[in-house]
């Protein structure tokens, strides 16, 4: 059986990782956590700077209508596209939720719960965990990052976008 017509299978590459992204990545992030399972992948992009950035490792684990709440990073479908996306819910409405990356200026139009697929309960960098951000100050970080201030803060305090640990 082949996988498509048109395109070849991924191959692994050395170092035990499956090149994914786009469609790929989303259908396999779907099916594993329908599962009930963990799923590790490289984030690419810098959405989330400083708190995840592109290259670490995050884990995202299936989620409970319980872990919906302001300051969760989750990953989702993007309604106006289709595209997963990673982001941080920053509030909600009747419509849906309000996710926005911690280093965009603007939330994605509001996202169904059915839209979110997982919670990311681990971030790497560089083989070394990173908990500023998800841990107990996620409330905290959503708010600012509702109002736009996450860059201003980290600027104003002698931060970079390479120095969160």
């Amino acid at each position: 059986m082949r996988l498509s017509e048109n395109r070849p299978s991924p191959r692994v590459r050395a170092g035990r990782e499956l090149p994914l992204s786009g469609k790929d990545l989303l259908g396999l992030l779907s099916e594993v956590l329908a599962k009930g399972v963990r799923i590790r992948f490289r984030a690419s992009g810098y959405s989330m700077s400083p708190f995840i950035r592109d290259g670490d490792v995050i884990t995202v684990r299936p989620c409970k209508k319980t872990d919906l709440r302001k300051g969760a990073v989750a990953a989702y479908v993007r309604p106006m596209n289709g595209h997963l996306a990673v982001h941080r819910i920053v509030g909600g409405t009747e419509a849906g939720f309000a996710l926005k990356g911690d280093h965009e200026p603007i939330a994605d139009y509001p996202v169904a719960a059915s839209g979110i697929i997982g919670v990311v309960d681990r971030v790497e960098r560089n083989g070394r965990r990173v908990r500023l951000g998800i841990g107990p100050e996620k409330g905290l970080v959503a708010a600012l990052s509702a109002r736009g201030l996450i860059t201003w803060a980290f600027r104003a305090f002698g931060r970079n976008k390479g120095s969160v640990t």
